[in-house]
C-alpha cells in the first residue's frame, strides 16, 4: 500500500481547485518509490500490445516523433540527452502503477482514464501544450521543471511539430520544480511545459472528459443501433398543399416530437452514459477463464479465503435510476439492471473493487452470487 500524505485536504481541493486552477501538492506521496524503472518502461514499449511514443530532440523545430513498439537497438542508439519516451495506460500492465489511481479516490472512479508514464532524458520534454482534461502529474525518479501558463482554448494558435500540437505562443506565469512524491494538478485547458532535469520519470493520471460532440455522436448512435426499419418519418398530410415545395411545420412536427421523446429522457441518457463511461480501453485484455466457474466451487473458494477483484482492464460504475425503479450496474460497457435490494452489491463492486467472505450478503444472496458468476465467467472479475 502506497503511503499517502494524510494532511492533504480532499474536500478543500474539490471546493477550491478541482477544474478551477492548478495546485502544487508537495510530498502528497511521501517516501515515494517508483513502481516501474526506466528499463522496465522501455521493455514495455517494445511489446506490440502497448501504445508508446518516442520524441527525440530538444528544439521543437527539429523534433522527431515515432510510434512503438520499439526495438532494443532503437534505445541503445539514443543519445544521452534530449529524448522522451511516453507509454500509455501502464496501469493495464503493472499492478503497482494501477495502485496510483487509488490515491485519487476523491475523484469519481469512472472519471479516471489511465496512467501514462514518461521517461525523459536531461533537457527533454514535449513542448508547451494544453489538454482538455484534468491531469495529476506525479513526480518519480529525478526532477522535472514545469512552466505553467494561462488557460487556453481552441482560439489559441497551435502548430503541428512532429505530430505534437504545440502552442505557438506560451506566456509563462509560474515555474515549479517537482521532486519525487510531489504532485502537480493541472485543470483542463491550462497550458504547461515540462523539462527534465537529468533523468526523470513522471506518472500522468488523466481523467476522461468527452466533448459535447463526442457525447452527441455516441448518444445518437445508441438510438441508431436500436432503431427498427419501421421507425420512419410519417407525414400526416390531411389537406392539399398550397405550394408543393413548402416544408411546413406540420409536416415535420410528428417526427420532431418522436425524436425529442427519445432524446429527452434522463433514464435513457443515464443508461447510455454509464455504458460509455465504463467501456474498456483495451477490451482484448478482458477474457473468460479457461473453464467456467460453478456456484458450488465459487462458494467453496470464497469460504477458503479467495478474493474476487476487478480485472485491471475492467471498468465499474453504478447509478440509481430515476423514480427509484432500480439500480444500474455498469460493467465494461454493459448495463445490468439490479433490484434496489442489491444496491449494496453495486457499491461493493464499484467502491471496494473486491468481494470476499467479509461481505456476508455475498454468501447468502442467490441473485448476488448469480451476477458474480456472470462477471467472473466473462473476465470482468478475477480470483486472487
Amino acid at each position: 500500500v502506497m503511503e499517502f500524505n494524510e494532511s492533504f485536504n480532499k474536500a478543500e481541493f474539490l471546493a477550491q481547485y478541482w477544474q478551477q486552477k492548478p495546485l502544487l501538492i508537495r510530498q502528497m506521496l511521501p517516501n515515494f518509490t517508483d513502481p516501474i524503472s526506466p528499463e522496465e518502461l522501455a521493455a514495455l514499449a517494445m511489446e506490440p500490445g502497448t501504445e508508446s511514443r518516442l520524441v527525440e530532440g530538444v528544439d521543437p523545430e527539429h523534433w522527431q516523433m515515432s510510434d512503438g513498439p520499439f526495438s532494443e537497438s532503437k534505445f541503445t542508439s539514443l543519445p544521452e540527452d534530449g529524448w522522451t519516451l511516453l507509454v500509455q495506460a501502464v496501469d493495464q500492465w503493472v499492478d503497482e502503477v494501477q495502485g496510483l489511481m487509488q490515491m485519487f479516490d476523491f475523484v469519481p472512479s469512472w472519471r479516471i482514464d489511465d496512467v501514462m508514464v514518461s521517461f525523459a532524458a536531461h533537457g527533454a520534454g514535449v513542448g508547451p501544450h494544453f489538454d482538455y482534461y484534468d491531469v495529476f502529474l506525479i513526480q518519480g525518479l529525478g526532477q522535472r521543471t514545469w512552466k505553467l501558463g494561462k488557460k487556453c482554448g481552441s482560439a489559441d494558435s497551435t502548430e503541428n511539430q512532429a505530430g505534437l500540437s504545440i502552442l505557438s505562443q506560451f506566456d509563462e506565469v509560474e515555474e515549479i520544480t517537482l521532486n519525487p512524491g510531489d504532485v502537480l494538478y493541472i485543470p483542463p485547458q491550462y497550458s504547461h511545459w515540462g523539462v527534465s532535469q537529468g533523468r526523470s520519470l513522471c506518472y500522468s493520471v488523466g481523467c476522461r472528459a468527452p466533448s459535447v460532440a463526442e457525447i452527441l455522436e455516441g448518444y445518437s448512435d445508441s438510438f441508431i443501433d436500436t432503431s427498427m426499419p419501421e421507425d420512419r418519418f410519417v407525414d400526416p398530410v390531411t389537406t392539399l398543399p398550397a405550394v408543393r415545395g413548402e416544408i411546413a411545420l406540420g409536416n415535420v412536427e410528428a417526427s420532431f416530437n418522436k425524436l425529442m421523446e427519445l432524446i429527452d429522457s434522463k433514464r435513457n441518457y443515464l443508461l447510455w452514459f454509464g455504458r460509455s463511461a465504463t467501456s474498456p480501453k483495451y477490451p482484448n485484455l478482458i477474457s473468460a477463464p479457461d473453464q467456467d466457474y460453478q456456484a458450488s466451487l465459487l462458494l467453496e473458494e470464497i469460504e477458503d479465503g479467495c478474493t474476487l477483484v476487478a480485472n485491471p482492464s475492467s471498468r465499474f460504475a453504478f447509478s440509481p435510476l430515476p423514480c427509484g425503479e432500480s439500480t444500474a450496474l455498469f460493467v465494461d460497457g454493459e448495463a445490468i439492471l439490479l433490484p434496489n435490494e442489491l444496491l449494496w452489491y453495486a457499491q461493493a463492486l464499484c467502491d471496494q473493487r473486491l468481494l470476499d467472505k467479509s461481505i456476508p450478503q455475498l454468501l447468502g444472496n442467490a441473485d448476488a452470487l448469480e451476477h458474480t458468476l456472470r462477471l467472473l465467467n466473462q473476465g470482468s472479475l478475477v480470483t486472487y
